[in-house]
This record gives C-alpha cells, structure tokens and sequence, in this order.
C-alpha cells in the first residue's frame, strides 16, 4: 500500500512537472516569438520615441544655455558684427519663438513632421560643430559642451530609425 501512494505521487509530480514543461515552452516559444512585436509595435515604441526624442530636445535646451554662456551668436553671419549686448538680446528673443513654435506643433498633429524636421536639424547642428571646431570664435572646445552637442546627433539618428521602424 505504501509503495502504491508513492508510486502515485511519483507519478502525479512526474505529471505536473510535465505540464508544467510544457506550459513554459509554450509560453516561452510565444514570449520570445512575438516579444518584438507587442513591445516596439503595439505599447512602447510610441511612448520610447516621444521619451528618447524629448531628452533629445532637453539637451538641445541645454545647448542653447551653453549656448548663451558660451556667446554663439559670435559664429553666426549676422549677428557676429552686432555688439555682443545687442546680439545676446536678438539670439535670446529669436530662441523665444523657436521654442513656442516647436512646443506647440509638438503636441499637436504635426507630431511626426516636427520629429523628423528636428531630428534631421539635430544632426546637421552636430556636423556643423564638427566642422566649426577650429573656428576662432568657436567656444564650445570642452568636453562638456561636447557631451551635449554630439550625442543629439546621435540620439537623433537612433530616433529616426526608430521612426522609420515605426512608420512600416
């Protein structure tokens, strides 16, 4: 009798065990098969793309008060000859605009035309910088500055991938 129940519950752990197996190489077979697709497609990608290109607006912010700091308007064509009191106010008043005109289209319904306008304008902003690194008026020689400025590019060619993933 003894050797029954165990036989028994030998069996039935042996039993469950093998449900068991089976249930999680099902699941696993479902998890890992169609994972790609619930994360990126269906709930996440759109919420990682407004979050990856919102930090990328946040350093581009940060750029702009390094900017500041750092007297950019030195390096533009019309501005550069105006004294440095008068161009800091032109440089700060035009950025007021640019920053109302990007906010409000960007949670409107020209979302993806303002991603793929400022991604496109981030990476040419990088390259810029990249070839304005010799410039003598050019201040942003550190490596903080650097840490903003390059990684917009970079971020922004991720998030245009991403975009492009997205949109087929």
């Amino acid at each position: 009798m003894l050797l029954n129940i165990r036989e028994r519950m030998k069996t039935s752990i042996c039993l469950q065990i093998d449900i068991f197996r089976y249930v999680y190489f099902v699941f696993r077979k479902w998890f890992y098969g169609n994972i790609w697709y619930i994360v990126c497609r269906r709930f996440y990608m759109p919420d990682l793309l407004l979050v990856l290109f919102l930090f990328n607006f946040s350093l581009f912010l940060l750029h702009e008060m390094d900017a500041i700091r750092c007297s950019e308007w030195r390096l533009f064509i019309i501005l550069k000859d105006m004294e440095d009191s008068k161009a800091y106010k032109v440089f700060t008043f035009i950025h007021l605009f640019l920053y109302v005109l990007i906010l409000s289209l960007l949670f409107s319904q020209y979302q993806t035309i303002i991603f793929w306008v400022l991604d496109l304008f981030f990476i040419i902003h990088a390259i810029l910088h990249l070839f304005f690194e010799r410039h003598p008026r050019n201040e942003f020689k550190n490596s903080f500055s650097r840490s903003i400025i390059y990684p917009m590019g970079v971020l922004s060619v991720i998030h245009l991938v991403l975009l492009i993933n997205i949109s087929t």
